[in-house]
């Protein structure tokens, strides 16, 4: 298999920030994206991430609307961000309850 060449710019920024995600971490990656939307502020992909990470931080205070108000706003930025959706999708069912199940969704 050819080797796969190491992110560049706004994809690097987003994978960190989905490594962190996936580690429970949303406060610090939402830190990493604020940062990637100053140099790359049209991106799409990394502005809904940001959305999901405020969101899965409001979860873990207990902020079910303040979380599914980021959502939404998430999918508005980038409908085809299906970690918003599934995330939504489970703040619905489940409100603030299980969240650590939500790590496997950046995996």
């Amino acid at each position: 298999a050819p080797v796969q060449p190491a992110a560049q710019g706004s994809e690097a920024f987003e994978q960190r920030a989905r490594s962190m995600l996936a580690q429970g971490d949303a406060n610090t990656a939402r830190e990493v994206l604020a940062a990637a939307l100053v140099v790359y502020p049209r991106s799409k992909a990394l502005r809904s991430l940001y959305y999901v990470a405020t969101a899965l931080a409001a979860l873990q205070d207990g902020e079910v609307v303040l979380a599914t108000s980021q959502l939404e706003t998430a999918l508005a930025h980038h409908e085809q961000c299906t970690e918003a959706a599934k995330v939504l999708d489970h703040v619905r069912k489940h409100g603030a309850a299980n969240t650590d199940k939500l790590r496997q969704v950046f995996r």
